[in-house]
């Protein structure tokens, strides 16, 4: 068992009724781990949750030592940091201006290592449209393209360049996913994408 998935388990054994998706828990250790210090107003506005679920949120967190509250604002303990640098490791979000928009605000998520789990992508925009994105679009880096899983027919031939664009920006490896997840606005289609993400990388 990793320590992102041990984490979780110990996270919803003491969290009760407590309004939060994995993307929410995901997005609050990526904002940890990117400030050194990070306050409760902050990750509210960030995460689009109530003052009260993160206060809760935090507090169970701070429970199974993957953070610690200082005058200032909060940071991520040694134990954070390792669950930190292992789920950033597989699931990143990708600042690119993609041409394929299946939303009013598109985000890009690429998973790592998991284009083998993927079928025609179509569980994985269903879970997308689950929690609140208006859709997506799945593509797997494949013989050093970007295809489309089910017709194994590259991006390129629709989305001219994007490849060449992706592989600028982040070093792709064989059976890498691309997801892009569409919402109404830049917290759902992120929110939403990355639920979409980890259902993927721990199916």
């Amino acid at each position: 068992m990793d320590k992102w998935r041990k984490f979780i388990g110990e996270f919803e054994e003491i969290s009760g009724r407590i309004n939060y998706t994995y993307a929410h828990i995901y997005l609050l250790i990526y904002y940890l781990n990117e400030k050194e210090l990070v306050g409760r107003y902050y990750l509210k506005n960030k995460l689009g949750l109530g003052e009260a679920t993160i206060r809760n949120i935090l507090i169970r967190m701070r429970e199974l030592r993957i953070l610690e509250s200082l005058r200032g604002g909060h940071k991520l303990t040694s134990k954070g940091n390792e669950i930190a640098k292992e789920i950033l490791s597989k699931i990143k979000i990708i600042t690119f201006d993609t041409p394929i928009k299946p939303g009013k605000h598109n985000v890009l998520i690429v998973i790592k290592g998991v284009g083998n789990k993927i079928r025609a992508g179509v569980e994985e925009r269903d879970n997308v449209v689950k929690y609140g994105g208006t859709g997506a679009v799945v593509l797997v880096f494949r013989n050093g393209k970007i295809v489309f899983p089910d017709s194994g027919l590259e991006a390129d031939n629709w989305y001219p360049g994007i490849t060449k664009s992706l592989i600028s920006r982040i070093r792709l490896k064989e059976e890498d996913v691309i997801l892009i997840s569409g919402g109404e606005n830049s917290q759902s289609s992120l929110v939403s994408g990355l639920n979409a993400a980890i259902s993927l990388l721990y199916k």
